[in-house]
């Protein structure tokens, strides 16, 4: 059963992800614009979106990083573009999220040209 009332409160906060998911993102400034302590809004965006607000960022991270990545963007380029302060951090979490790495999926892109 859906809980309305929790998505009509977590919506904002998606959103705002959405818009500003390259910045410096953490649980307490996201809890800060809901409105909330982060412990609800863990609880509540888990109950809306099924993961956390954190693993909500990281995988917004991802795609939009696999996006450019084929859209002919440099691996550099891509992993600050995205929010990732450290390429290597950001080469093993696409690794773990896609199962290649970030040059396969460039590489991958360029084969199919």
């Amino acid at each position: 059963m859906i809980n309305h009332a929790g998505a009509n409160r977590i919506a904002p906060v998606v959103h705002y992800i959405e818009q500003h998911f390259e910045q410096d993102l953490d649980i307490q400034s996201i809890a800060g614009v809901a409105g909330m302590s982060a412990s609800t809004l863990h609880e509540h965006f888990k109950q809306v979106t099924t993961v956390s607000p954190m693993q909500y960022v990281k995988s917004l991270r991802l795609h939009k990083a696999r996006s450019m990545l084929s859209s002919g963007f440099k691996i550099a380029e891509v992993c600050y573009g995205v929010g990732y302060s450290s390429p290597s951090q950001f080469s093993r979490e696409f690794k773990r999220f896609f199962g290649f790495t970030p040059s396969e999926a460039k590489n991958l892109t360029a084969s199919m040209e």
